[in-house]
């Protein structure tokens, strides 16, 4: 029993070495944002404590050198966010002065989430250490939070699944590839009835996504689109479908800002991924990259941060390795 009590010590040590910079401890606060139910109180505190993380950053160092090719993709996505603010500003409602620059603040709005998630993901890969403490951090979140019905889902589940197959292909472990590969066809074949109620609307989606992309492929339609205009659903055609959530982050992301936001992320993903390398880490970022492709993570408040977290300490862990 004292030798069990031990391990467990030297385990939970383990943990927490390097020991845990004040950053580290003032970044543990933000995991709080999932467990707050108010979205706006969300909102509201998302913002300001990447405020308070960069206030806290200004004293700090970074011991390691960042090539420009890691930063630069994120640099020009929020550039390009907020060149989009006055285009589309003076696109709507070019009779009404009032009207123009109350259209630029809520177009503004999507650019200043855009604005603190980039910086919060550069804050993360320049001054974190403890980043095994995190790891095991997110999951119980995860878990606290996304275990509601509708979050905690077949989508989640499967995204991870394709993410460690990848991984183990490109690790050259064929024979656990191939386990797990069964065990995916057997997971869904087991819910296929349970996928198809779930999947069947999302081509139609993709299908209207493309539509508003082909209509405004270089500078999207912008973030706001009038009062009577749900967020993040559009209007899809056909079957009496109606307003539906829009159920992808990356065509989502070039109808509202065009084509070349869209390749910016994907170059960020890719530098990314070549960064860290055929790692455990890699599977995290996979997983956020595939399942954003089925359903809206970075567009929701409630899942971004965790989302965003974990790609920032996924970078970072391929900077310490």
């Amino acid at each position: 029993m004292r030798g069990l009590s031990i391990k467990i010590a030297r385990w939970i040590g383990g943990l927490i070495r390097p020991r845990p910079s004040l950053f580290d401890l003032c970044l543990a606060g933000y995991l709080v944002t999932p467990f707050i139910k108010d979205s706006t109180i969300q909102e509201i505190y998302f913002i300001f404590y990447i405020i308070f993380l960069v206030c806290i950053s200004i004293n700090l160092r970074s011991k390691k050198e960042y090539k420009s090719t890691l930063l630069m993709p994120l640099s020009l996505f929020s550039l390009w966010a907020f060149c989009g603010v006055f285009i589309h500003s003076f696109v709507i409602c070019e009779e009404s002065i009032t009207m123009r620059y109350l259209n630029m603040y809520l177009l503004s709005e999507g650019f200043i989430y855009i604005l603190f998630g980039v910086l919060f993901i550069t804050l993360v890969i320049k001054y974190s250490k403890s980043i095994k403490l995190f790891y095991c951090l997110i999951p119980i979140v995860l878990f606290l939070t996304l275990k509601r019905p509708g979050d905690f889902n077949k989508t989640f589940i499967l995204s991870t699944g394709l993410a460690i197959l990848i991984y183990l292909l490109l690790s050259k472990r064929f024979w656990l590839a191939s386990l797990v590969g069964i065990g995916g066809v057997i997971f869904a074949k087991l819910r296929w009835a349970s996928l198809m109620v779930s999947w069947v609307c999302r081509p139609y989606v993709w299908k209207q996504l493309c539509k508003e992309i082909a209509k405004h492929p270089w500078v999207g339609s912008g973030w706001y689109h009038g009062l009577e205009h749900p967020n993040n659903m559009l209007w899809v055609e056909g079957q009496d479908w109606g307003w539906l959530w829009r159920h992808n982050d990356w065509l989502s992301l070039a109808a509202y800002l065009g084509i070349p936001a869209l390749i910016f992320v994907l170059w960020f993903f890719i530098v990314s991924a070549k960064r860290i390398g055929i790692r455990p880490a890699l599977i995290p970022l996979l997983t956020i990259g595939i399942m954003s492709f089925f359903q809206m993570n970075f567009f929701r408040i409630e899942r971004a941060p965790i989302y965003l977290l974990t790609i920032g300490l996924c970078i970072r862990q391929g900077y310490k390795e």
